[in-house]
């Protein structure tokens, strides 16, 4: 993620200089990056994995950026959509009737039209103080949740509590909503709840 977020920037600062400011071509040349990324010879601390990944995380920057236009959509609208790409899904998966890139890309566009969808249902979401909480602490999450996972997968794979269903339950709670919650709290702790929003906030206004 620290590699993609580097080179993106240095892309769109390329762009900007050039007087090139298409988000779409940026995806495209993203997409270039990652599909030679094989060919870099640089490995050292994940740099060829970072250029592997660089589109997808151009495709967040294309809908965050095009996100006034989704916005506009009637409700109507934006389910047909859903509905249309859910089966171009479940059809690709099914039949395979297109190849993996187009229904990753049909995969992420249902995503981010069900996160709007779910803007629309919820509107006063934002105002919850646990939502609120949750979102300030997001770059902990970010910071914490990789080394947590590893101490979770370590504890359950060296143990025997997989072979019970309670075990199961368990591992997956762990996994997700214990790690959520440690992480938030290591966040607090740590960092500081002030210091962790202005890096994060920090980092939105950047991307």
């Amino acid at each position: 993620l620290f590699w993609c977020g580097f080179i993106f920037a240095l892309l769109r600062l390329i762009m900007h200089k050039i007087n090139l400011e298409s988000v779409y071509f940026l995806a495209a040349i993203s997409y270039c990056i990652s599909a030679f990324s094989e060919y870099c010879p640089v490995k050292v601390f994940g740099f060829r994995t970072g250029l592997s990944y660089i589109f997808w995380f151009s495709v967040g920057y294309v809908f965050e950026n095009r996100r006034r236009n989704y916005l506009s959509w009637p409700t109507l609208k934006i389910i047909k959509a859903m509905v249309i790409l859910l089966l171009i899904i479940l059809a690709s998966l099914k039949f395979t009737l297109f190849n993996k890139f187009f229904t990753v890309i049909s995969g992420s566009l249902f995503t981010y039209l069900a996160a709007l969808l779910c803007q629309r249902i919820f509107p006063n979401a934002g105002r919850n103080k646990l939502y609120s909480f949750i979102v300030r602490n997001l770059f902990a999450v970010y910071l914490f949740h990789d080394p947590l996972e590893y101490i979770v997968l370590k504890i359950f794979m060296t143990s025997d509590l997989l072979i019970y269903g309670w075990g199961c339950v368990m591992y997956l709670l762990s996994r997700t909503v214990i790690i959520l919650i440690l992480s938030i709290m290591l966040g607090e702790f740590i960092g500081g709840k002030k210091l962790c929003q202005s890096i994060f906030l920090q980092d939105i206004q950047a991307s």
